[in-house]
């Protein structure tokens, strides 16, 4: 039931979540502007009929944990799918930006040609 939910609701925000003037590789506009309810809509219905599929295979004690597996499975695909959304998410609650990451990992002041032991290298 939980697979079931978190898929969901990472595809029912998709709409909501997917910034304007996002561009796909070719560089063309992904998103204008306007929310697309028609993909989320044919996926939302994929997913709930393969969780009903999957809640019916799950009567046995061999199918259900095959089930519960690859309802596992489902919901890291479409969690990877919804890594654009997952950045809004975080942004909104404050995940910090990518240029303070990028300052601490690359802000060192050692001097070139000296060593990290002390001078003694």
């Amino acid at each position: 039931m939980a697979e079931f939910i978190i898929s969901v609701v990472l595809i029912g925000m998709s709409p909501v979540l997917t910034p304007a003037g996002k561009t796909d590789a070719q560089g063309n506009p992904v998103n204008l502007g306007g929310a697309s309810l028609a993909k989320p809509l044919v996926r939302l219905t994929a997913v709930s009929a393969l969780f009903l599929v999957l809640a019916l295979l799950s009567t046995g004690a061999k199918t259900g944990k095959v089930a519960a597996w690859f309802g596992g499975l489902v919901v890291l695909g479409v969690g990877f799918n919804a890594a654009g959304e997952l950045e809004a998410i975080s942004g909104y609650f404050g995940g910090g930006t990518k240029a303070a990451g990028k300052k601490a990992a690359t802000g060192t002041t050692q001097a070139p040609g000296t060593s990290t032991a002390g001078g003694r290298g």
